[in-house]
């Protein structure tokens, strides 16, 4: 986890790959 990230950049990031992880991308790495 990157804790030097930005809070909107972060949520951000975590708002997509929860929306990523609903999908099951063979591509995607899971968190």
């Amino acid at each position: 986890c990157r804790e030097t990230l930005p809070p909107d950049l972060k949520a951000k990031f975590l708002q997509e790959a929860r929306i990523l992880k609903q999908y099951n991308h063979p591509n995607i790495v899971r968190l």
